[in-house]
């Protein structure tokens, strides 16, 4: 069982990643994840030596939640992530899941994966946080740069480089995990709004804005 146990790790990692990027989150939505091994468990096979499980599935939304989340994904023109995101997905195997191009913030550049992945629309920045959104910025023209939530948000806020805040409220606790800010110096930081929320299954979504002072 170790193996599948394996796979559910991976796949729940993804799901979480990729949903939790399009949902300005880092954990969500856990209940999908959750179905999602489930189903795997379900509909195994075991073989002499191996395990086999499906590997395509089809994920329905509802109607709030689609449209938020396709309005959200068709505005941003570039992901900028952590070096931790992109080794933990293997940098998606050379392509988002959105199709999105990729910005990763690190401090070398994984030679090796760029070579094995000559097409991939990943930009490794390498001189802190402000050029890597510089470098987004540039990537994104007219539509808008996303930022994974954690420590890089937070480097961001303090930098002042963050103009919206996208959240999602759902009703469960998870007591543990990556927080959604990492501690900020720069506090308070003052938002206004929300200017937009949005009612989905079983999730509230929300959007404010980063007061300037």
């Amino acid at each position: 069982m170790s193996v599948l146990r394996n796979i559910e790790q991976k796949i729940e990692s993804l799901v979480e990643g990729v949903f939790g990027r399009a949902f300005k989150t880092h954990v969500q939505p856990v209940e999908l994840a959750r179905k999602l091994i489930k189903e795997m468990d379900d509909h195994r096979s075991v073989s002499v030596s191996k395990i086999y499980v499906p590997n395509e599935y089809e994920i329905y939304l509802s109607e709030p939640d689609y449209r938020f989340m396709k309005e959200e994904v068709d505005a941003t023109g570039v992901n900028v992530i952590g070096r931790g995101l992109f080794d933990e997905m293997d940098g998606f195997g050379g392509r988002h899941p959105f199709d999105k191009p990729q910005v990763v913030v690190t401090h070398s550049v994984p030679e090796e994966w760029v070579a094995a992945h000559p097409d991939a629309p990943f930009t490794f920045a390498t001189n802190g946080v402000a050029d890597a959104i510089e470098q987004a910025r540039a990537i994104a023209g007219d539509l808008n740069v996303d930022v994974q939530a954690g420590k890089l948000t937070t480097q961001c806020l303090e930098l002042g480089l963050i103009d919206e805040l996208w959240l999602d409220l759902v009703p469960v606790l998870l007591g543990g995990g990556v927080r959604f800010f990492d501690e900020i110096k720069a506090a308070p930081i003052l938002l206004d709004g929300p200017d937009l929320v949005v009612e989905g299954s079983r999730v509230t979504h929300l959007r404010y804005q980063v007061r300037r002072s």
